[in-house]
């Protein structure tokens, strides 16, 4: 029972970790070619008739962080390529992939005349009794809400582009790193050391990565994409650090060639497709899978009932 158990643990935290790379390649990949901005300004655009009207805001400007590098010696080749190609898409750009909601207020407010669109929305809200009522004070509340509402429907679109590239790196990413689950599972079912192992370094990571999972996403600043990405990268080398750490058979042995690779295919098809399907359903629920299968560790087995004594 506790051996079937501890490779549960190793195959849930293999899981955990490599969703946690691909969702740090998809937001490192978003922040290079600056999707969140790009939607944000194709979003003000729709709202506002001209993205410009708060993008040109003094105070949206003063906001928003400027372009930061990370330093290039403390990472790995992997990394470095990463950072160039950052570097290339990046840019001097430092447009917001975010804009707190009480900034578009005031600068729709202070603004409104700059598009037909600006001015209809805060006539529009300006009738409402509320605004009627509390004045300047209350028609900055409504803009804020309506904000928030109008943000939500382009979060959908965001959400909608994330699950599909998803699907895309997992596809990549799996055979790349040869995330095998069957040979995996054999190799922690016969190695006992390797068992006790990675079900302590479970109960670590669930320590570490506990607060990460129970908090919501939301926006906290008006960053950049290119101070994003910097952070991003780090994300994606930590991400790829850990799954190393576990010592798993993962992997190409002496480097990946297309002989090899087309061997693999051949005999680990069956083992791509199971990590695929896993990997693709999110950290999330591999991280709330594997606190169960933990805490199932910890407290044991519930002792069996004997026959009843008369």
């Amino acid at each position: 029972m506790m051996t079937l158990l501890q490779t549960c643990i190793g195959l849930a935290l293999l899981y955990f970790l490599a969703s946690l790379l691909v969702g740090a390649l998809i937001e490192y990949i978003a922040a290079v070619f600056k999707l969140r901005s790009r939607l944000l300004k194709q979003a003000l655009d729709k709202m506002l008739g001209k993205a410009e009207v708060v993008l040109d805001y003094e105070l949206v400007k003063a906001a928003t962080p400027q372009q930061v590098a990370p330093e290039g010696g403390k990472l790995s080749g992997g990394a470095k390529a990463l950072q160039a190609v950052s570097n290339v898409f990046a840019g001097s750009s430092s447009a917001p992939s975010y804009v707190a909601p009480a900034l578009f207020a005031s600068a729709v407010l202070d603004r409104a005349d700059q598009t037909p669109q600006a001015s209809q929305l805060v006539a529009l809200l300006s009738a409402a009794p509320s605004v009627q009522q509390g004045g300047v004070a209350a028609l900055g509340q409504e803009l804020e809400g309506w904000y928030n509402e109008a943000m939500k429907r382009w979060e959908g679109v965001y959400t909608r582009w994330t699950q599909a590239i998803s699907l895309l790196i997992c596809l990549l990413l799996v055979p790349l790193m040869n995330i095998d689950t069957v040979q995996v599972a054999k190799y922690l079912w016969v190695t006992p050391e390797a068992r006790a192992a990675v079900a302590q370094k479970a109960s670590e990571v669930i320590k570490a990565n506990e607060p990460t999972n129970k908090q919501t996403t939301t926006p906290a600043s008006a960053e950049n994409d290119a101070t994003s990405a910097a952070v991003k990268q780090q994300a994606v080398t930590q991400a790829q650090r850990a799954i190393d750490d576990l010592n798993l058979p993962l992997g190409w042995k002496d480097g990946l060639s297309w002989q090899k690779f087309g061997q693999g295919w051949q005999a680990g098809l069956v083992g791509w497709l199971l990590s695929i399907v896993a990997i693709a359903a999110g950290s999330r629920f591999w991280f709330d899978m594997l606190s169960r299968l933990v805490n199932l560790r910890l407290t044991g087995p519930p002792p069996e009932t004997g026959p009843a004594k008369s």
